[in-house]
């Protein structure tokens, strides 16, 4: 499939969701509004302040990778660039956030290659551990048939294993084009990666659990089983080619496993996360380009 062609489908899929998302609001008005009117604003608050966590936890992630690249970068710095490019995440299309924080990075000295690397690796550890973690929680929950539920993990934990020797190979490929000595990645830079990408997706479970606390009607099931639903449902959003950043199939993936009474004003709720997320995004955008403009 041309580029072109899945850009058309996701112009169009854009269009479709948001017809659909405000005939949602529109038909399920009563719904909404009492959901809104129960609201506690204090747990909004603090979901907010928590997002801020989840750019910490990433900026550690990239500057581990890039010191297992072989270019070190301080972790201030890292979280200062990802930062700067936040809001290029909700330009439509998928690379535009990347594309920024490698521009900044190479700014810096850091080579393409190790941006590209780290990139890749977080990808494909974010999608190993969504779904090891995700489906074990929601096996725990008693919310996966008995016979099945293993199934993502164990592909999941093959791929873990799988992974390192082939970004290996990938490397040594790069070095070998580029005539110069392959960077390789090492067990424990690939060790502490994995381990910065299970802190980051249990935080973020925690910053999901902590907003829809603000819904108390809404009921969404045992806290095991809530952070286990967002991890596999973020994971079926990655995966979803013409959804970006997963919008709507994220949405009712996950309300449809936490079974919500009303699977529409369910989805609806969830997709006011994005607004706090958004508005994270604004805030830590502002802080990091007047802290960039101060010091020039």
């Amino acid at each position: 499939m041309s580029d072109r062609t899945i850009r058309a489908l996701r112009v169009g899929y854009l269009v479709l969701l948001v017809v659909a998302a405000a005939w949602l609001v529109v038909s399920r008005w009563d719904q909404v509004v009492a959901l809104l009117d129960s609201a506690r604003p204090w747990y909004l608050v603090a979901a907010l302040a928590l997002s801020f966590g989840q750019l910490a936890l990433n900026a550690a992630f990239w500057s581990t990778g890039l010191r297992a690249m072989g270019a070190p970068t301080p972790w201030p710095l890292v979280l200062e660039v990802s930062a700067r490019s936040l809001l290029a995440r909700w330009v439509p299309g998928s690379l535009w956030y990347a594309a920024g924080r490698a521009a900044l990075l190479a700014r810096r000295g850091v080579t393409v290659a190790a941006v590209t690397s780290v990139a890749g690796l977080e990808m494909a550890l974010s999608l190993v551990v969504v779904f090891v973690m995700g489906t074990g929680l929601l096996a725990v929950g008693g919310r996966l048939p008995g016979a099945t539920w293993w199934l993502a993990p164990a592909l999941a934990l093959v791929a873990a294993v799988l992974l390192r020797p082939l970004v290996n190979r990938v490397l040594g490929w790069i070095g070998r084009r580029r005539q110069v000595e392959p960077a390789r990645l090492p067990l424990g830079g690939y060790a502490g990666l994995l381990a910065w990408t299970v802190v980051f997706w249990t935080w973020s479970s925690l910053t999901f659990l902590t907003y829809l606390g603000a819904f108390p009607d809404l009921d969404p099931g045992p806290l095991p089983v809530v952070a286990g639903a967002y991890m596999v449902a973020w994971g079926v959003g990655f995966l979803a080619p013409i959804a970006p950043q997963g919008l709507g199939v994220f949405e009712v993936t996950l309300a449809a496993l936490l079974q919500v009474p009303d699977l529409a004003a369910g989805s609806l709720v969830v997709a006011g996360f994005r607004l706090v997320t958004l508005a994270r995004d604004l805030i830590a955008t502002g802080i990091a380009e007047t802290t960039a403009t101060r010091r020039r």
